[in-house]
């Protein structure tokens, strides 16, 4: 139960609110969480069992937010900001030294070039800084940028489907969704076709960073990483802008340098130095999610051929199905938040700079918004999917991400090709920020008439 020390009052109710304790409540594996996919599952079927508990807690005293109601109203509450750069970067450098890092000079950065990298996406800033670079982005990748880009997109599809082999096993995100997303994308950056592979592994070996680390070889790994993938596409992006750049590069250039913030790191968090290292930043989402969710939604439509054949009909459903596929088998499973001052929220008291662990993907479980969760409906109304998060930091790739999406699957079943998917069991990530698949192995084949 939480914990009964009470502050202030509730400004919506006049009452005096319960204020949490995060330490006090039940930890979240208390109810079946491990990670991974099934142990998402298992989550999701123990706690919405009953109608108790609203909240819990990680083994880090995070606040874990899984409800849909709960989620959805605390989203749009202004104090429940993003997790400040200058916390991550903490963050890192404890982890550094639990693993016997900065002892030395020569080691006492290790880390800091994942917290860069991250502090250079919307996710580690508030306002002021956010907003004018939350605009700035949405304007180049948001609701109407992006639909405006599709016919690129499927151009680069049908490249990457012609050099994919035919009837045999191969891994559909390494050989397609991978392949596909970093050529979309290297035509925005202008990466070289050596800078392009060289991006391709290290972003996979950036994904480690969503995983617990086990090892210093790892986390060393990782944070080198981070280090050389940032380098290149900043380097990449500068000698775009010196020619011809792509019109969302140079917008981006064009946007910093009329900017005029000082960084904060406590809380605003920084204003990325340069157009290169802010895609840079964007990106880490936009190559390693973007291909995440196409091979999650691969996932769900391979296994489902009906659907197919009522988007073959009816192709204005593709959106429709994608945010269903979406939201039974979400990417992203929890977002991090940091109270920047009390929040009140039905009847309790989150006090100032509390961690929250919003856990996204259970929202979009809850039979309580989602009668028969784990049903595939093509008929649900999508608005209230909270696949990408929710209010004032809300995903703002999310239009790109399922643009691309659409791209890819629709031009593979325009060529005539279907996805056959192996029998064998699925192996999933053990990870507890992200819910995706080790490899989706299938065979690319023409579809039988």
């Amino acid at each position: 139960m939480p914990g009964r020390n009470r502050s202030g009052q509730d400004p919506d109710t006049g009452s005096e609110p319960v204020r949490l304790v995060v330490s006090d409540l039940t930890n979240i594996e208390a109810f079946n969480f491990k990670p991974g996919h099934q142990g998402f599952l298992d989550f999701c079927r123990t706690v919405f069992a009953k109608p108790e508990p609203q909240f819990l807690r990680t083994d880090d005293d995070e606040l874990v937010v899984f409800r849909h109601a709960d989620l959805r109203a605390l989203a749009v509450m202004p104090a429940m900001g993003n997790v400040p750069s200058g916390v991550l970067s903490a963050q890192m450098a404890a982890a550094a030294r639990r693993f016997g890092f900065g002892e030395s000079a020569s080691s006492s950065t290790t880390g800091q070039a994942i917290a860069d990298g991250f502090a250079n996406q919307f996710f580690f800033n508030n306002d002021p800084i956010r907003a004018p670079l939350r605009r700035m982005t949405l304007g180049q990748i948001g609701p109407k940028a992006a639909p405006s880009m599709i016919d690129l997109a499927r151009s680069i599809a049908v490249q990457t489907l012609a050099a994919t082999p035919r009837d045999q096993r191969i891994d559909f995100t390494r050989d397609i969704a991978e392949r596909f997303v970093v050529a979309f994308w290297t035509r925005i950056v202008g990466l070289s076709e050596h800078e392009a592979l060289a991006v391709t592994a290290l972003v996979r070996a950036m994904s480690a960073v969503f995983v617990r680390f086990d090892t210093p070889a790892a986390f060393q790994a990782t944070d080198d990483a981070f280090a050389a993938y940032m380098s290149i596409l900043d380097r990449a992006a500068r000698r775009s802008l010196a020619h011809q750049p792509h019109p969302i590069l140079a917008a981006l250039d064009s946007g910093l340098a009329q900017l005029d913030l000082v960084d904060d790191p406590a809380y605003a968090g920084i204003v990325p130095k340069s157009a290169g290292k802010m895609l840079a930043g964007l990106l880490i989402d936009g190559f390693h999610t973007v291909a995440t969710t196409a091979t999650s939604v691969a996932r769900v439509l391979a296994h489902r051929p009906e659907v197919l054949a009522q988007l073959e009909r009816m192709p204005s459903l593709w959106p429709a199905a994608i945010a269903e596929a979406l939201r039974l088998q979400p990417v992203a499973l929890i977002f991090k938040r940091y109270t920047s001052d009390d929040v009140f929220h039905n009847g309790f008291l989150i006090p100032k700079h509390t961690r929250v662990a919003m856990m996204w993907a259970a929202g979009n479980h809850d039979p309580a918004a989602f009668p028969a969760p784990e049903t595939y409906d093509l008929t649900r109304n999508s608005a209230a999917v909270t696949s990408f998060g929710g209010g004032s930091q809300i995903c703002p790739g999310r239009h790109m991400a399922q643009m691309l999406t659409q791209a890819l699957l629709q031009t593979i079943a325009c060529e005539g090709l279907e996805l056959a998917p192996e029998q064998a069991a699925d192996e999933w990530a053990r990870s507890t920020v992200f819910l995706q698949l080790k490899s989706f192995p299938v065979v690319l084949r023409q579809r039988s008439t």
